[in-house]
């Protein structure tokens, strides 16, 4: 619950309330889980990615939960996570655009409009 609300605040623009809340808990006793969610909130890319393989391993989080949890809305943007993600998954961060892209209508002889590319995340999350 404490990550999730310091995340949120952090999202509204409120940083500072967001470090703020981490500041006051002692992560000290944290799975890997935990500490690269706070680490994700901080924007500490580094420890985001010297952590992710070791949570994913001890079964603490899914490979989908860097893709799609709002903690790590800000480090899918980063080109080192992207590439360390990408590298040591084998798999991509952004799913195809173009299957999350919802096509354009058309009429009959009318080539397929395309759609403008934007940079897109799985997350479904309404912030």
């Amino acid at each position: 619950m404490v990550v999730k609300l310091e995340n949120s605040e952090k999202l509204r623009g409120n940083k500072d309330e967001a470090e703020k809340i981490l500041s006051s808990e002692d992560w000290s006793a944290v799975t890997d889980g935990f500490l690269v969610c706070v680490a994700a909130v901080r924007d500490d890319v580094q420890t985001v990615i010297r952590l992710m393989k070791p949570a994913v391993a001890a079964g603490h989080l899914k490979i989908d939960n860097f893709q799609d949890w709002p903690v790590f809305e800000k480090v899918r943007s980063d080109p080192a996570f992207v590439e360390t993600f990408e590298r040591e998954f084998n798999r991509r961060i952004v799913e195809d655009l173009e299957a999350l892209t919802p096509a354009k209508t058309r009429t009959k002889g009318e080539e397929e409009a395309k759609p403008d590319w934007q940079i897109l995340s799985n997350d479904k999350t309404v912030h």
